[in-house]
């Protein structure tokens, strides 16, 4: 037997399929993750790990057969393989599950389970994975509280095979491609929560809340059609939209209960840092999503960094950065340009910036270039940090850029040129003022999370210039919204704008 403790890390084998049936191949894989996922007692090395491993052996892309399996499982510190085969035997599909020891290469004991035709398979899978979980040692109250692999997957074979095939996408950057799977898999399975959750996933990155929310809700009427730990991160994915103290409850909720569920970490430490302005709570929890199994370890040290220089620590911000470097960090660098910035180390600004990649949303993008005003800004050069700030709203009226990224920018520049305000900044000022109602009159949540803020920081620069009558109507239409109280940063903008409208008043 393997001494296998709670917790314990377990790689997962290529299938085996000598059914001659191509179906199976990636369904199968996908359905007996998901099937190990939700277990509290068993750790499944994720497969951007495994891919990580293979390239350090310089054997990318190698099917992981029972030897390769075991040389990786030694090297990744995991105690068992797990080796699926699917088979025809005279006239049933055997789903067999063989329990390898990687110190011997022994097999320990193997599970199997028959049935007629492919729509037995993952019934046959179920069956087996609950042997094997037991005999790891998993209790049987445990095992019988999971729910059915075709409930909580898709009794589709094909969609679960584009859900996998997505899933495989988007781990390799082709987001365009993942959102097509995805799109397939919920078209052959309307009820396919977990397909719904991914795509509902990529509208937030692309900030958009109203496909967010769309997508959410088809994710939510098939939400018994989900595991456990699925469940739980749709009601946080969900919270985050309007109700952020919720959603970081979700996520501590998450990740208590499976601490190698990485995104609970992580979604925390974000949603806690960057809407809740408690980065001292997001640093206790960000180190746990730093663990080396974690295959997005490189984002986890990164925020870190965010977090330790949101607190003054700079030399812990660069230490961690360093770090997110080491683990194979890409995107955007905005956090560790400012932090090389605070301390007026040039060189180091310009060689971050020079690594800078993109985040794959245009949005986003266009608002990780505000280095090249702030930059110049803080070194005292106004003119090329107006221009920066000229290109930087021209780029944002492009037709790809989203609402939000274009009123954020043009209001950046607005906040800028109150320092030293022209001859149109007034002008300019109400127009954008005039605007707001209209705009929030039809904004989703996200969007008018954000032009609350803008409301405020407008009545800040109005007031600045000695335009009281303007902030106090700014100020009014943003007063009492839901947003401002759920959200600290705009209850803090606002009474930024406040202090700035007692000032220009003499109080």
């Amino acid at each position: 037997a393997i001494a296998f403790a709670e917790r314990d890390w377990v790689v997962v084998a290529d299938l085996q399929n000598r059914t001659g049936e191509p179906l199976l191949d990636d369904s199968l894989d996908m359905a007996l993750r998901i099937g190990m996922e939700q277990s509290q007692h068993v750790n499944l090395v994720a497969e951007n790990q495994i891919d990580r491993a293979l390239q350090r052996m310089q054997r990318p892309n190698q099917p992981i057969d029972r030897q390769l399996a075991t040389e990786l499982a030694l090297r990744e510190g995991a105690r068992a393989v797990i080796l699926p085969t699917v088979a025809d035997v005279g006239g049933r599909i055997r789903v067999s599950l063989e329990v390898i020891d990687p110190q011997s290469g022994v097999t320990v004991f193997s599970e199997s389970a028959d049935g007629r035709g492919l729509d037995s398979v993952l019934g046959s899978l179920d069956t087996a994975l609950v042997a094997v979980r037991a005999k790891l040692g998993e209790t049987v109250s445990a095992t019988q509280a999971s729910q059915p692999l075709e409930e909580v997957t898709t009794s589709n074979l094909e969609a679960l095979k584009a859900f996998s095939l997505g899933i495989r996408a988007r781990s390799e950057g082709r987001v365009a491609e993942a959102v097509s799977l995805y799109e397939e898999a919920v078209r052959l399975d309307p009820a396919f929560s977990m397909a719904w959750l991914r795509l509902a996933f990529q509208r937030y990155v692309a900030q958009d809340a109203e496909g967010t929310r769309r997508y959410l809700d088809k994710a939510l009427q098939h939400g018994a059609n989900l595991t456990q730990r699925e469940r739980i991160f749709l009601e946080g994915a969900e919270a985050t939209l309007s109700r952020p103290d919720v959603a970081v409850e979700k996520f501590r909720m998450l990740g208590s209960l499976y601490p190698d569920d990485y995104r609970a970490h992580y979604n925390f430490a974000y949603f806690a840092h960057f809407d809740l302005l408690q980065p001292a709570q997001a640093r206790e929890l960000i180190s746990l999503a730093e663990a080396p199994q974690n295959p997005n370890r490189s984002s986890a040290a990164y925020l870190g960094g965010v977090l330790d220089l949101t607190m003054n620590d700079y030399a812990s911000a660069i230490v961690q950065f360093d770090r997110a470097d080491s683990f194979g960090l890409s995107g955007l660098r905005l956090e560790q340009i400012h932090t090389y910035l605070a301390l007026r180390r040039y060189a180091d600004v310009a060689r971050v910036a020079g690594l800078q990649g993109s985040a794959g949303s245009p949005a986003a993008d266009l608002l990780g270039r505000a280095h090249e005003v702030t930059v110049p800004l803080d070194r005292g050069r106004w003119d090329a940090a107006s221009a920066a700030m000229q290109t930087l709203t021209k780029a944002a009226q492009s037709s790809d850029a989203t609402l939000l990224s274009r009123t954020s920018t043009n209001t950046m520049g607005l906040l800028m040129r109150a320092y030293a305000p022209d001859a149109s900044f007034a002008g300019d000022l109400r127009s954008a003022a005039d605007a707001l109602p209209g705009q929030l009159a039809t904004a989703d949540l996200l969007l008018a999370r954000h032009l609350l803020f803008q409301s405020s920081a407008m009545a800040w620069a109005a007031a600045y210039t000695g335009d009281v009558a303007l902030a106090r109507e700014l100020v009014g239409l943003a007063e009492g919204h839901p947003l401002m109280e759920a959200y600290p940063a705009n209850a803090a903008m606002q009474q930024l704008a406040l202090a700035e409208m007692d000032l220009a008043s003499g109080n």
